[in-house]
């Protein structure tokens, strides 16, 4: 009879459990990898590399425990989320409990107050990102009770549904601000965390808000190169730390739903390699790129470098591979591996071990994605090698998007690295402001760019124009932008009005890394056409120091290499020299050294060369017509002929890399989906014959411009466009397909695809799949939530032996991708 009453009494409790919430129905981990994934995740630690990265993180862990004031925003759940981790990769219930610890002080704190509308957004958006993950690992932890558990669980509910309706105090509220981007994202993954009942329409408004973020920042064209309209900068802290991993953990639940729909956002990935320099550290990231936006060149990583090896194809993984290794990897010597806050998991994660690396110099897909077509936002990147601090990188802005997070004025303008210093940087971000009566936001004044007025002495449209201000306007291409097999180049563009008010902006600019002919490391050209453009302005480095003459001026960097800038075509000049504050930090550095060239004629044409210490400058010459457009600049045994639309290389038309132009009608949807490729507009700028071949990703490729395919099977699947002329040029571009099954998947409702009969006898189980099916995994827990035993789905008929077990109630959890099924046994 006792025995009867506690059977009873276990029956009601599981009644009850199962009716209140559905935390036994619950399949954890979920959001990135399954329980059947762990064991290939922790055999990650034999390889060498794996072990020193989970070692770091160990480390990483101990010492912030240790060190750093966990009242401090955002530290409790980060270890929340870091112990979590640590405790599925090793097994050790000490980070499970210290994980369940802060996560309960994150919760609960009286500063941090749990989705609360007054506390700011992104102070509440960080600690549903880190809760979710400390849930969703720690969350078959005996240490985590199922009191536990159902508190978190709602607890994320609460704040994904405070997030949706409200999102917090302090709010960027443009649909294209980080901000946004970050909201959506952290609710939805606190909304695929709980395992309470949520509402599928503020999931599909958080959904259509991360989309628009996409879409805003990177466009939704097959040809965007991926550069974030906010700037690189800001690539790091939204992409690594909540836009990359939901975009996993949304594909893995509705494939549709992934991010990798979008190449836009898929090349993103491949930004964070291409620009980015060890020549210098700056607050201790080990790397520096040149940033458009609001000039943050320090490179924090934050995960994205160890989620590129997710998202980029397997094509372009091996350089991705070669430049993490030199510069983010094993070859740094400072936060080694992406290990700031959580980037270490990502690397551990998805770091490719046993990938034999290439250099991105050699990559056709590297090499195309440097052509930022039409779709992208129009960041134009010359670099010579990826190498070391000596590397060469140049970028000039052509922001053909436009206005959309980011208003700054930086269209037109150019940053340059190289040689171990910093050459041409930004002004910072808005916030100081030049004295009155300038009164004006500093970083305005602070661009290299073409100005009708004298920056830093002068308002923007005081002179000349009472009506003119600054602005977001946007700029477009002239011609064909040129990208050489070293990686000089050049690329043409033009505004009627650029964002500092100099009308009939035309800018011509060349990056030549041929030292055997130029004389030098790089040699850059600036030609500027304008029509009241009266002040040329470049600025720099603080630490360098310059130096002028009557027509020149140079730059010298602490290491002894130098940057000599020669002045041709600004009629009469006279040349500044001075130190400004910045609107925002470069690195450290609070303020920045800049060069102002005031002419006459409302044109400038500026060679710019560098050398390392000891080096001498070439000296260029100038043949002059009466505009930009015919004239010549020569230096040691090159020249340079610029026209309307182009520039000549000693007298002769460059040879371009052929253009791979396509779109998709298509990129999502359920199966049976047709999808059209058409490659119709790739071209030879150089007029040779090409060869357009078009490959589905699905066992068929075409020699032609056009490709209908039917994907008929659910998966993923990667397309591609090559383009090759007849010098065996080659230029590719990838395209993800993401394709669903044919049922439509509710978000309250995704338990319908899994279809099956079961029964139970003298402690064997039996479960007999339907043919269609989308079972995986078989779980057994006892009435405590422990796991009993786990089996992959391998047949339509499943057998699990459950007699050596203790007597009482089971939980048995059958589930898919698309969700799961649960029934109870009793025995």
């Amino acid at each position: 009879m006792k025995i009867n009453r506690i059977l009873l009494t276990s029956f009601v409790l599981a009644i009850y459990l199962l009716s209140v919430n559905s935390l036994l129905a619950a399949i954890h981990p979920r959001l990135f990898f399954e329980t059947t994934d762990l064991p290939t995740l922790r055999n990650r630690v034999s390889d060498p590399v794996g072990a020193e990265m989970l070692n770091l993180l160990k480390t990483q862990y101990e010492t912030e425990c240790l060190s750093l004031d966990t009242t401090t925003t955002g530290n409790k759940s980060r270890l929340a989320a870091i112990a979590g981790f640590l405790y599925l990769m090793t097994e050790n219930e000490d980070y499970a409990i210290k994980s369940y610890e802060y996560t309960y002080k994150t919760i609960i704190d009286k500063e941090e107050v749990w989705a609360a509308t007054s506390l700011k957004g992104l102070t509440s958006y960080w600690s549903a990102y880190c809760v979710s993950f400390a849930y969703d690992w720690c969350y078959n932890s005996p240490n985590w009770s199922n009191a536990n558990k159902l508190f978190v669980s709602t607890k994320l509910k609460v704040m994904a549904d405070m997030i949706t309706t409200n999102g917090g105090a302090e709010q960027n509220t443009n649909a294209a601000s980080n901000w946004q981007g970050i909201r959506g994202a952290s609710a939805l993954l606190a909304y695929l965390t709980t395992d309470d009942a949520y509402s599928a329409t503020n999931y599909n408004t958080m959904k259509a808000k991360l989309t628009k973020f996409v879409i805003q920042n990177y466009g939704d064209s097959v040809q965007s190169s991926g550069w974030n309209i906010e700037g690189l900068g800001y690539q790091y802290y939204p992409v690594g730390n909540f836009i990359g991993p939901v975009g996993i953990a949304m594909e893995r639940v509705n494939r549709e739903d992934g991010l990798k729909k979008y190449a836009s956002f898929v090349n993103s990935y491949w930004t964070i390699y291409s620009s980015l320099s060890i020549g210098m550290d700056l607050l201790g990231f080990g790397g520096i790129h040149p940033d458009f936006g609001d000039d943050n060149p320090h490179v924090t990583g934050e995960g994205v470098f160890g989620q590129s090896f997710y998202y980029l194809p397997p094509a372009m993984q091996p350089a991705a591979k070669f430049w993490y290794d030199k510069a983010v990897g094993t070859g740094r010597a400072t936060q080694k591996y992406d290990g700031y806050r959580l980037g270490l998991i990502w690397s551990y994660l998805y770091y490719p071990f046993d990938m034999v690396a290439e250099n991105p110099a050699d990559a056709d897909s590297w090499k195309t994605l440097m052509q930022d077509n039409s779709g992208g936002n129009g960041y134009y990147t010359y670099r010579n090698q990826f190498k070391d601090g000596s590397d060469e990188i140049a970028q000039l802005y052509v922001k053909l998007r436009g206005d959309k997070g980011h208003a700054g004025p930086d269209a037109l303008s150019f940053r340059i690295l190289g040689t171990n210093a910093a050459w041409a940087i930004g002004g910072g971000r808005y916030g100081l402001k030049v004295a009155a009566p300038v009164n004006q936001d500093v970083y305005w004044h602070l661009m290299n760019t073409v100005y009708p007025i004298e920056p830093l002495v002068n308002k923007i449209g005081s002179t000349g124009c009472t009506t003119c201000k600054t602005n977001g306007n946007s700029g477009t291409i002239v011609g064909v932008p040129y990208q050489n097999e070293d990686g000089s180049g050049h690329i043409i563009s033009e505004m009627a009005t650029n964002n500092v008010w100099t009308t009939g902006h035309k800018r011509w600019f060349v990056a030549d890394y041929d030292s055997l002919n130029t004389g030098c490391r790089a040699f850059y050209l600036i030609a500027d056409s304008t029509v009241n453009g009266k002040y040329w302005h470049m600025v720099t480095a603080v630490e360098n120091t310059i130096t002028t003459d009557a027509n020149s001026f140079t730059i010298t960097a602490p290491n002894g290499s130098s940057m000599k800038g020669t002045i041709f075509m600004a009629g009469t000049t006279s040349i500044k020299t001075g130190t400004s504050v910045r609107g925002s930090t470069f690195g450290s550095a609070t303020e920045s050294k800049y060069i102002t060239i005031q002419g006459t004629t409302n044109m400038f044409l500026i060679t710019l060369s560098v050398v390392a210490s000891s080096g001498i400058h070439p000296v260029p010459t100038l043949t002059a017509a009466a505009t930009i457009s015919q004239s010549k600049i020569n230096v040691e045994t090159k020249s340079y002929t610029f026209k309307n639309d182009n520039v000549l290389y000693n007298n002769s038309l460059a040879f371009f890399r052929p253009q791979a132009r396509w779109t998709i009608d298509k990129v999502s949807g359920k199966a049976p989906l047709s999808v059209t490729f058409n490659a119709s507009n790739s071209f030879s700028p150089s007029n040779k014959n090409i060869d357009v071949e078009i490959n589905s990703g699905n066992n068929e490729s075409i020699v032609s411009n056009n490709l209908t395919h039917i994907y008929t099977e659910p998966g993923t699947y990667l397309a591609s466009v090559k383009v090759k002329d007849s010098e065996n040029k080659v230029a590719t571009r990838f395209a993800y397909i993401l394709v669903c099954g044919t049922t439509s998947t509710q978000i309250n409702d995704i338990q319908q695809e899994i279809s099956f009969k079961w029964s139970y006898n003298q402690g064997i189980l039996q479960i007999g799949f339907n043919e269609n099916s989308l079972a995986n995994l078989i779980s057994c827990y006892d009435i405590s939530g422990q796991l009993l035993v786990v089996k992959k789905v391998g047949c339509l008929n499943e057998s699990i032996d459950l007699s050596s077990y203790p007597t009482g109630i089971k939980i048995i959890k059958v589930s898919g991708k698309n969700g799961c099924k649960t029934f109870k046994i009793v025995n």
